[in-house]
């Protein structure tokens, strides 16, 4: 007998309803599913683990996800010009940062880390050494905790492609 369970039914309640939601404003701001591992571990370690876009650095300027600052943060604010703030508007403001056509990028990252991103993104690297690139081209934090990164790329890794395998 064919079984008619979707994948949505068969990942339900692996993921907090956070996570979730990050993983679903990821896939809509255009990230491919392969990426998203390296993608959940750095926004986890940079939320200690809420993955709220309301997220405020304790004792810190970062904000959201992915804990925009300075610069970023001011153009974070500039792309979201209706003022709301959603896991939504961060997703597409990274994934346009990385791979929007010069003159529609919300933030420069500059050319070389551009590059970096979009070449770990599709190569076949590990998605610990991806959330690595991440970190150190993205997110580029005073402490990147790159243990913790990477052991949380392994998770995520594993959690994502646990029923694509049919088990």
């Amino acid at each position: 007998e064919e079984s008619t369970t979707s994948f949505e039914e068969l990942m339900e309640g692996i993921f907090t309803a956070n996570e979730q939601q990050a993983i679903d404003s990821l896939l809509r701001a255009g990230f491919e599913y392969r990426n998203l591992a390296p993608l959940l571990a750095n926004i986890s370690v940079e939320t200690g683990g809420s993955f709220s876009e309301e997220q405020k650095q304790d004792g810190g300027p970062g904000r959201g996800m992915f804990q925009f600052e300075k610069g970023q943060l001011r153009d974070y604010n500039n792309f979201i010009s209706d003022g709301e703030n959603t896991k939504d508007k961060q997703a597409k403001f990274v994934h346009s940062n990385i791979y929007g056509e010069k003159g529609s990028r919300p933030h420069d990252l500059g050319w070389r880390a551009r590059g970096m991103l979009s070449d770990s993104f599709k190569g076949q690297g590990s998605v610990q050494d991806k959330a690595q690139v991440f970190s150190e081209q993205y997110e580029k934090p005073s402490d990147p905790h790159l243990e913790r990164r990477r052991e949380e790329a392994d998770r995520y890794n594993r959690l994502l492609f646990l029923n694509k395998v049919g088990l």
